[in-house]
């Protein structure tokens, strides 16, 4: 059982996280005046300090092992496991460096902000390489000297190393390679692109989008950012940022469904389980898991689209002259872009492996800063068949290596790997899944999974509580074997 003087410390510990990475990084990125960037980086580098502390003080440790020492109950158990996990990493970096860390992302979210709006990498470049070597360092105190890139991985994803990826996107690269290669003379043509889509039509579509999925808009809100994102401050604050494209209504259209995926999950995590420090999700792969499910598993489908295609025509009176299995087809296409978040579900995963690829060169093999947009767009030549014709459809597109996610992106083609097979059991646990969906009954989905993965919050490790659902071990072939029967006869 949990003493009175364990539930006020997981108490704090919850609270500095949330405001740290839930509401003061959402005001930041939507709502914050530019001339604020420096103090407001001081503020979070405060709280992640004073929760980095916390995580780390004997008085902690000392509760956690007589918790230990109990019978347990698997609450309790996800406690001790988290708690140590999370000290272990804190404890053995020193404050000097964590502190510098917070300092180059604050810096180098704003040259990003900069480089974009002058399309010129080298703007940003001198303080990526800064934060860089602050990635470096946190790593080394870690004590993954041999495989600095690993102890990134890790951060976000629990036993997640190189040798793994290596292998799993070795395989998966060739098939996509060849899926793109067999679909190179699809001649379907782009009726969307072009048009003029309103934003004020594009946020009343992603409000939809969202109230269809099961977001709680009384429980959360959607506003606009340089970079979609969801952040949450309790499973009753879930905020999401999206972004509207004027002549193209598809990047809103797949953000809702994306950001609203992870959304439902933080919305429908116990809230027994509040005050516990295990009320956020299991692990990045699995919130990219949610995500990708309800953009592509559910948002791509023939069902789900029959059943909101109508409602396109009626946002979008320019569609009206279009049949649905033209729709279908143009949703569907199999064609690289530049852009990984406009990105069709095969060459998706080619856009992660390149970052991936790139990331692992820059930690483990010291790639020079400089030659990153070289290296990047020889890769999208190869691995595509497209060259970035520029700094901001190629290098500069992703704010995740500004804003402390170096070594996140493998979790998103992770996460489409988990989607798949959680999508697979979900169907076979209700037989009338596609009547369902395709009359528009989500709920039913979103149900299923709060049932069965949102509801646990952290309390397992993804591995066992995947396993729990699909009740067989994490396997990419599914998801292998999804794109090539969707594409095959594309």
């Amino acid at each position: 059982m949990l003493s009175d003087l364990l539930k006020n410390k997981l108490l704090e510990l919850e609270y500095l996280k949330q405001l740290s990475t839930g509401l003061l990084y959402w005001d930041k990125i939507t709502n914050m005046p530019i001339n604020a960037t420096h103090h407001r980086g001081l503020i979070i580098n405060y709280i992640s300090t004073s929760l980095k502390d916390k995580l780390a003080s004997e008085e902690l440790l000392e509760l956690i092992v007589q918790l230990d020492q109990q019978e347990k109950s698997d609450v309790e158990q996800g406690i001790i496991r988290k708690i140590k996990r999370e000290r272990a990493s804190f404890s053995e970096i020193p404050e000097h460096i964590y502190q510098k860390y917070n300092e180059n992302i604050a810096e180098a979210e704003l040259k990003w902000e900069e480089a974009r709006s002058k399309n010129d990498y080298m703007v940003y470049a001198p303080a990526l390489k800064e934060l860089i070597q602050s990635y470096k360092d946190i790593s080394y105190s870690l004590g993954y000297k041999d495989n600095p890139y690993n102890g990134l991985l890790n951060i976000h994803e629990e036993n997640l190393t190189t040798d793994f990826l290596d292998v799993l996107f070795s395989e998966l690269k060739e098939h996509c390679i060849s899926i793109i290669k067999n679909n190179k003379n699809n001649k379907t043509k782009d009726f969307i692109k072009d048009q003029v889509y309103p934003d004020n039509i594009q946020e009343s579509m992603s409000l939809d989008l969202l109230k269809i999925i099961g977001f709680n808009l009384d429980s959360g809100s959607l506003s606009s950012s340089t970079h979609p994102m969801t952040l949450a401050t309790g499973n009753q604050d879930v905020r999401i940022t999206t972004y509207y494209e004027r002549d193209d209504f598809r990047p809103a259209f797949f953000t809702a469904l994306h950001e609203g995926g992870h959304g439902v999950y933080e919305q429908n995590i116990s809230s027994k389980l509040n005050g516990t420090y295990l009320s956020e999700v299991a692990s990045m792969s699995l919130h990219e898991a949610s995500a990708r499910l309800y953009e592509n598993n559910l948002g791509r489908s023939e069902e789900f689209l029959y059943y909101y295609f109508p409602k396109l025509q009626e946002q979008f009176p320019v569609l009206k002259k279009t049949s649905f299995n033209d729709f279908y087809d143009l949703i569907n296409v199999c064609t690289p872009s530049l852009i990984r978040m406009d990105a069709d579900e095969v060459s998706y995963n080619l856009h992660i492996i390149i970052r991936y690829e790139v990331e692992k060169e820059i930690i483990n093999n010291d790639l020079d800063i400089a030659l990153v947009p070289k290296i990047w767009n020889e890769k999208y030549s190869e691995y595509l068949g497209i060259t970035p014709p520029d700094d901001l459809s190629g290098v500069l597109q992703d704010v995740h290596w500004a804003s402390g996610y170096f070594g996140y992106f493998p979790t998103y083609t992770l996460g489409n790997i988990y989607a798949t097979q959680i999508y697979d059991m979900y169907k076979k646990s209700d037989p009338s899944w596609a009547q369902k969906i395709k009359s528009g009954n989500i709920n039913s989905l979103t149900e299923w999974l709060s049932a069965n993965i949102y509801r646990h919050g952290a309390i397992y490790t993804t591995k066992e509580l995947i396993e729990k659902v699909i009740k067989t071990p994490i396997d990419s072939q599914p998801y292998v074997s999804y794109l090539q029967n969707k594409y095959s006869s594309k």
